[in-house]
């Protein structure tokens, strides 16, 4: 009878957990194999002895041990997840960076849109706030702001009015047509939109703007 009809009787059942393979052999019969000449070399106790339905030579002790190597299965798992988490923490802080890079690019877009137009009406500092301060904007001042984040902050805890500008005079008028807005009136344009806004005649009528929307009581 050869070798494949007692196959049954000591072929073990083949196993992979985290990459590690190993064979079960319960209700098996171990058949063990090995030659003189290794037996010379390497004596009783080395790796001397083939057992059937494994891929190495083994020592007895080895080639007897039906038990997988746990530790090596569960340090690969140990491996495994804490390669998960670093990857895991590594695509979060790439999406942190990312986002906050995005961010930072489009505050100085603001910034600079910002610092091209008017000064803060009340501190004539940048329209969009102090650079790098909590308040300053991430985002484009309307035409007709006239203070930056913190000064506007003030004036709606300390009594909610909003600045509306005096009317710019018929003569104002007639030289910023010829020669362009006055140097010395940097609101100027905010100055007209205010004039187009409220008018004389609702200035006169007293429609014009008391508190804001969500000024505190």
């Amino acid at each position: 009878m050869g070798w494949p009809a007692t196959e049954d009787h000591w072929r073990g059942l083949r196993h992979e957990d985290e990459g590690v393979l190993y064979s079960t052999f319960e209700g098996k019969i171990p058949v063990l194999g090995t030659t003189v000449d290794r037996i010379r070399r390497h004596g009783f106790l080395g790796p001397v002895w083939w057992r059937f339905g494994r891929g190495e030579w083994q020592t007895l002790t080895e080639a007897l041990n039906d038990t997988p190597d746990w530790d090596l299965i569960r340090q690969r798992r140990k491996d495994r997840k804490q390669q998960q988490e670093d990857d895991r923490q590594a695509e979060e802080q790439a999406r942190e960076e990312a986002a906050a890079a995005k961010q930072h690019a489009k505050l100085l877009a603001a910034r600079a849109h910002n610092d091209a137009m008017h000064p803060c009406y009340t501190c004539q500092g940048p329209l969009g706030g102090a650079h790098d301060s909590d308040r300053e904007l991430d985002e484009n001042a309307e035409p007709d702001r006239l203070e930056c984040p913190a000064c506007l902050a003030d004036r709606r805890a300390q009594d909610g009015r909003p600045i509306v500008l005096d009317l710019p005079s018929a003569r104002d008028r007639k030289k910023a047509d010829k020669h362009g807005p006055p140097a010395s009136d940097p609101w100027w344009t905010v100055r007209l939109i205010h004039a187009k806004r409220w008018p004389k005649a609702k200035r006169d009528a007293g429609n014009v703007p008391e508190l804001w929307p969500n000024a505190r009581a």
